[in-house]
């Protein structure tokens, strides 16, 4: 008669705990889940920065350049030089965006890694 309470809070509490187990387990599992999905999207936007240093500044001050020179000649029109200036533009604009969700990442990746 005693120890028939004193049976069900010991299986009880056994059971929180195995509960509690299982959460910590789940929880490890969506945090590891997380940061390798943060690792694919530093990846990614790494490498777009990469092709803007490696290719897409040059390619922009070239589009600038050539613009410039073309419709001071008179051999492109308004709109033709306002388009590769829209070009020119988009190309550092992608960059500026790409490197800034590479920033936001970084700062996501070292919060779950705290």
């Amino acid at each position: 008669m005693w120890f028939g309470p004193q049976k069900s809070r010991a299986k009880a509490t056994g059971l929180i705990y195995q509960a509690a187990q299982q959460k910590e387990s789940y929880q490890q599992k969506a945090l590891e889940t997380k940061k390798n999905q943060l690792k694919q999207k530093l990846d990614k936007y790494l490498e777009a920065v990469r092709y803007y240093q490696k290719s897409g500044k040059t390619l922009s001050k070239t589009l600038l350049r050539t613009a410039d020179k073309s419709f001071m000649a008179g051999e492109i029109n308004y709109f033709q030089f306002i388009q590769s200036m829209k070009a020119a533009t988009d190309i550092r604009l992608n960059y500026i965006n790409n490197m800034q969700q590479y920033n936001q990442t970084v700062l996501e990746l070292q919060y779950i890694e705290l």
